[in-house]
């Protein structure tokens, strides 16, 4: 599809120059006059059909500038001041815009696919490395190897019992895999370690 009027994406709607589509369609009023007229006899609403803005054009052969009121309307509007120029060219921008449309949505359907289906991956990535951080990882085992020890005894009993405690869990398997639990079951066996070497100095 080639283009034949510029149509632009704003606040996630298809607008349109109207100054674009009167250039297009050849008609024989001025552009203030028929963008006015076709506004007040189709009931068009400002700021739901179409926005007005100023743009400031340089005049031939001078370095003034006129300042001009712009129009950027809804492709919906576009289609319906194409379709009652009742003219050819009326009837291809009529088409056009539809084909515009028609694009946008399939479009859109196929990004919202694919986000639905990224949003599907990631779920299944989070549960996946939810299950292997619980199945994986044993903390117990970590513990007894910072301790050098290879069954459980007082004081292991102990840092689980703190870790407990402060993780408000009841068992290892409710614990994610984190570096801050890494770090807290090492700052719990330091601490551990400066107490016993404390009661061995008194």
């Amino acid at each position: 599809m080639f283009e034949i009027i510029n149509v632009k994406v704003e606040d996630g709607r298809q607008v349109v120059s109207a100054r674009e589509l009167h250039e297009f369609l050849d008609s024989k009023q001025d552009f203030s006059t028929w963008i006015k007229a076709r506004i007040k006899k189709y009931d068009f609403i400002e700021n739901v059909d179409f926005t007005t803005f100023h743009n400031f054009v340089e005049r031939e052969g001078s370095n003034l500038k006129s300042k001009t009121t712009e129009y950027a309307i809804t492709i919906e509007m576009a289609k319906e001041l194409a379709m009652v120029e009742n003219t050819e060219k009326g009837r291809m921008a009529r088409r056009y815009f539809i084909q515009c449309e028609s694009l946008a949505k399939a479009f859109n359907h196929f990004y919202q696919e694919q986000i639905k289906e990224l949003a599907t991956r990631l779920d299944k990535t989070e549960k996946l490395i939810g299950i292997r951080s619980k199945t994986v990882f044993n903390y117990g085992k970590y513990i007894k190897n910072k301790m050098c020890i290879t069954h459980a005894n007082k004081e292991y009993e102990n840092v689980k019992m703190v870790l407990f405690a402060e993780l408000g869990v009841n068992r290892w398997e409710e614990i994610d895999y984190s570096l801050e639990v890494i770090s807290k079951i090492d700052e719990v066996l330091h601490i551990m370690k400066l107490n016993r070497q404390m009661q061995l100095t008194v």
